[in-house]
C-alpha cells in the first residue's frame, strides 16, 4: 500500500474514532459502535500491511524510516485494538449507562467523579465513593477479558509479551523505567507525606493516616481557586487564548463549541 493511500485511510479512521467517543462520552449517543468503524478500515489493521511496513523498514533510513516506524506503530496498536472493539463497545457502553442512587438522588456514573469533589460533607462523599465502586466491580470483569485478549494477541504477532512489544514500537526499556521511578519515589516519600499531611490538615482538617480517596478528590479540586475562573468569562478567555496564538475563532466556520 502506498503511503499516500494509508495516511489518507488512517485519518480517516482517526477522526471517525474520535467523533464516535465524543458522542458517547458527551451523552449524544448512548451505545458506543467502534466495529463498525473498524469494519471499515478494517484493510489498515491486516497482519499482512503490518508485514508489509516491517519488511520496507528493512531498508529504509532518514525521514522514510522515521515515517514507517509510526506507521508501523499505528498499524500495531490498531490491530491490538481491532481485537477487542467488542469488547471496547461493551465496557463504554454500561459505563455510559451506569448510575449510582445517593439519598434518593440518581447520579450518572461518569459525572458521580465530579460530583464526589465537590461535596463538602464527608460521609456523603464517602457513600458516593462507595458506590461508585460498585458500579468499577461490576465493569472490571470486561476490562479482564481485554486485557487476557491484548496479551494474547502480542503473542500472536511474535512478542514474547505485551510489554515487550510496546518496548519494541516506543523504544521505551520498562524495567530500567520501573528501577528509575523506584528510585524517584523512595527519594520523595519524605517530603511527599510531609507536605501531604499539612496539606490536608491545613485544608480538610484531617491527617494523612486518616485521608481516604475520596477526600483527595475534594482537596484537589481546589474550590479556593474557582473564583479566579469564572464560568461567564470560560469562552472570551479561550477565544482570546487563541487569538494570542494567531487563531481566530469565530472565523473557523468548521468548529462548534459545545459548552451546554
Amino acid at each position: 500500500m502506498e503511503i499516500k493511500e494509508l495516511r489518507k485511510g488512517i485519518e480517516g479512521f482517526v477522526g471517525e474514532m474520535d467523533e464516535e467517543y465524543y458522542m458517547n462520552g458527551s451523552g449524544q449517543k448512548e451505545e458506543l459502535n467502534l466495529s463498525a468503524i473498524y469494519s471499515r478500515y478494517s484493510y489498515l489493521f491486516s497482519e499482512e500491511l503490518l508485514h508489509e511496513i516491517t519488511a520496507a523498514r528493512e531498508s529504509a533510513s532518514g525521514e522514510e524510516d522515521r515515517s514507517l516506524r509510526f506507521f508501523q506503530a499505528f498499524v500495531t496498536e490498531a490491530l491490538l485494538d481491532s481485537t477487542v472493539t467488542e469488547l471496547n463497545d461493551r465496557f463504554e457502553t454500561e459505563e455510559s449507562k451506569a448510575s449510582i442512587e445517593v439519598d434518593g438522588e440518581k447520579i450518572a456514573y461518569r459525572m458521580s467523579a465530579v460530583t464526589m469533589a465537590n461535596e463538602e460533607n464527608r460521609e456523603k462523599r464517602k457513600l458516593i465513593d462507595r458506590k461508585r465502586l460498585e458500579v468499577v466491580k461490576e465493569l472490571n470483569p470486561l476490562l479482564e477479558k481485554k486485557i487476557a485478549k491484548l496479551h494474547k494477541t502480542a503473542k500472536k504477532l511474535g512478542y514474547e509479551n505485551y510489554m515487550e512489544l510496546y518496548r519494541s514500537l516506543k523504544g521505551i526499556d520498562f524495567v530500567n523505567l520501573e528501577k528509575i521511578m523506584k528510585k524517584l519515589l523512595t527519594r520523595t516519600e519524605g517530603i511527599y507525606v510531609e507536605k501531604m499531611d499539612e496539606f490536608l490538615q491545613e485544608n480538610l482538617g484531617i491527617t494523612l493516616a486518616e485521608a481516604e480517596k475520596h477526600d483527595i478528590s475534594l482537596l484537589f479540586r481546589g474550590k479556593e481557586f474557582d473564583r479566579y475562573f469564572p464560568k461567564e468569562g470560560l469562552i472570551g478567555t479561550f477565544k482570546e487564548t487563541l487569538k494570542g496564538m494567531g487563531i481566530e475563532l469565530d472565523s473557523q466556520t468548521n468548529i462548534h463549541l459545545d459548552y451546554e
